[in-house]
């Protein structure tokens, strides 16, 4: 059957939009806005904390204004892709954006793209740290065999490099030349929007098969910063008794304040032992037996640990109850007492016939002689009297008589019963010194 010319025009159509365009490049949704989150390695994209989202038109205020050109060698193709575009340096915005580029290990690129997204991920030595460059007239100096075409033609492309900054597009215009072709230049024309914001970072040398890298579409950039979190408990050992409890406060040293709150949601709390110390989620430790664990502190891939050491529980020792006997020296038994003064000792209480059956009395009494008459007494002692006159014997006898006429009956009220005693003791002293005056006359 022969076709008509309408359906030969059809057909041609057709055929021309299934055709892959040779020397453009198709195109997508652009993205309005470009975020920047931080974080540490290990985290997922998630727990990542938002530090700046940039506007197109921030990000167009920040533009140099004058057009910028990349190279781009694709190995598997043979063939050289060139990027002229309008953007903002990456570092620029990261210093807009408060990050410490110091600190910086690695930099995630999340391009839509692809229908579940993907991630094109560079480090901050090979992104930034790096010489990149825009090699002029790359396309004529590579042959199809992905080799230079000569010496000369490679000598040429380092002498007429220049370097170029990495910067995020808000416009560009991406053309594919294949290898070997002459007069491929940037161009201003064709400039597209919807490939926003694209990622360009230029060639390390000519050869450089950076290409699978090229990330268009991006919307959210993660920073990954370098190490983790130095994690920091206000005790490293704890002792405590079995039934007591200690709230852990750890604090953590980041790469950037408004990572701090992320950081201290993601601690997690174990104990080696819980059969010693138990702790919860929020770090409270509960002492439950004797024994020693290891409590451990986790956030992400940052760690601490604390030493425990639980004792015995306190015991509350009992005050002695109301009539209960204090001693003092061998004489708190009631048998006697030591005086305070020297070679003086009161010797042991002689108790009526009548009231040794009587229940021992819950209060006892020490008596003991005052120092001015225990010293007369040890210097009237020390003299001797004519056994015509009077004898120690005879003295010691009065005296015995006087404490047995003087001889305290303690009572149930213990406030009569000493009164009782100091009158006792008066008496005894009153018998001492008339001793002591009749030795003074001799």
């Amino acid at each position: 059957m022969k076709k008509t010319g309408a359906q030969l025009l059809i057909i041609c159509l057709v055929l021309l939009l299934l055709i892959p365009a040779a020397t453009t490049e198709s195109y997508g949704n652009a993205t309005d806005t470009l975020t920047f989150k931080i974080g540490y390695y290990g985290w997922s994209p998630e727990d990542y904390v938002e530090k700046k989202t940039f506007k197109v038109s921030e990000i167009q205020s920040l533009s140099s204004g004058n057009m910028l050109a990349y190279t781009y060698y694709d190995r598997s193709g043979k063939r050289v892709g060139i990027d002229s575009a309008y953007g903002a340096k990456l570092n620029t915005l990261l210093d807009k954006a408060g990050i410490d580029k110091g600190s910086i290990n690695a930099l995630a690129f999340y391009t839509t793209d692809s229908g579940n997204g993907a991630f094109a991920t560079f480090t901050w030595q090979e992104l930034v740290l790096t010489d990149r460059y825009y090699f002029d007239n790359l396309a004529a100096a590579i042959n199809k065999d992905g080799k230079y075409v000569d010496s000369k033609a490679k000598q040429e492309l380092w002498n007429n490099a220049e370097k170029v900054d990495v910067v995020l597009a808000y416009q560009d215009s991406w053309k594919w030349y294949s290898a070997g072709s002459e007069g491929a230049k940037p161009s201003s024309s064709g400039m597209q929007t919807a490939n926003r914001f694209r990622l360009c970072f230029g060639q390390s040398n000519p050869l450089d098969y950076r290409t699978f890298q090229s990330a268009k579409m991006v919307e959210t950039i993660y920073v990954t910063f370098s190490g983790t979190p130095k994690l920091t408990a206000d005790r490293s050992n704890l002792d405590g008794k079995v039934g007591s409890k200690h709230k852990l406060k750890v604090t953590a040293a980041v790469a950037d304040d408004a990572l701090q709150q992320k950081v201290q949601e993601k601690m997690t709390y174990s104990s080696s032992d819980e059969s010693v110390a138990k702790v919860n989620a929020s770090g409270e430790i509960e002492y439950v037996g004797e024994g020693d664990a290891t409590i451990t502190v986790r956030s992400g891939d940052a760690t601490t640990t604390v030493q425990v050491h639980v004792g015995k529980k306190d015991v509350k020792k009992e005050e002695p109850r109301k009539g209960d006997t204090v001693g003092s020296g061998k004489g708190g038994n009631g048998k006697g007492a030591s005086g305070s003064g020297k070679g003086i000792a009161a010797g042991k209480s002689k108790v009526p016939s009548s009231s040794r059956n009587v229940q021992k009395p819950k209060e006892s009494y020490m008596f003991v002689l005052s120092k001015d008459a225990g010293n007369n007494l040890k210097q009237a002692l020390k003299k001797q009297a004519p056994a015509e006159q009077a004898s120690m014997s005879t003295h010691q006898e009065k005296m015995d008589n006087k404490a047995e006429q003087l001889e305290i009956k303690k009572k149930s009220n213990a406030v009569k019963g000493a009164t009782g005693a100091i009158a006792g003791i008066i008496a005894i002293e009153g018998s001492l010194f008339g001793f002591i005056r009749f030795r003074k006359m001799l």
